[in-house]
């Protein structure tokens, strides 16, 4: 049986969990890691949603990024596919809820909240992973001014994915972006070629 990594279900506990380290147990939105997205959307619609213009900073295009949205819990999903895979197998993904008045996550300290609430249950799922964080680092790439953030708590689990929950608190002056939690479960490969391959 698949877990449901909703923000949903992590509101109300972990406790109907399975336990294990297998980032392919974890669905966002009924998508989990290994699926084709084909089994979802076509390959046109795929297609159309596809972000050429995210991590264009990058070297190497190893991945493509398929921002996706109308869900229920998440306002996106963004699904992270290696370049010419014809199968589109799904090998990262996040969910993203931006702050509003109508959302259990209203503001930073809510997401700061509930991120604690979700890792201490996370750490019971992943009894054989690695914590790492809180961890509050200043988003230097896009705020220069330093005072845009973002917090991590992160899981390594043994089969070397990464399991995370973030929020993001950016600067008043950055009136373009939005303040949102992020739950995330990437690849190392995926985390190798973000950090700037």
């Amino acid at each position: 049986m698949r877990v449901f990594l909703t923000v949903l279900v992590l509101i109300f506990g972990l406790h109907s969990w399975t336990y294990g380290d297998d980032a392919r147990d974890f669905e966002i939105e009924g998508m989990s890691i290994g699926d084709s997205l084909l089994d979802y959307y076509s390959e046109e619609e795929i297609k159309k949603k596809i972000m050429s213009h995210w991590y264009q900073y990058l070297k190497k295009n190893v991945y493509f990024i398929v921002a996706l949205s109308d869900f229920q819990t998440y306002d996106f999903v963004d699904i992270s596919i290696k370049h010419n895979d014809n199968k589109y197998i799904i090998d990262s993904f996040s969910g993203a809820i931006y702050f509003g008045q109508n959302k259990e996550v209203k503001n930073i300290d809510d997401c700061y909240i509930k991120q604690k609430k979700m890792a201490n249950e996370l750490s019971i799922l992943f009894k054989n992973s690695k914590k790492f964080g809180p961890k509050k680092i200043t988003h230097m790439k896009l705020d220069p001014s330093g005072k845009s953030t973002y917090t991590d708590i992160m899981f390594l689990l043994d089969s070397g994915y990464v399991a995370g929950i973030s929020c993001y608190d950016y600067s008043e002056d950055l009136k373009k972006h939005e303040d949102f939690m992020s739950v995330a479960i990437r690849s190392k490969n995926f985390d190798d070629w973000l950090g700037g391959s």
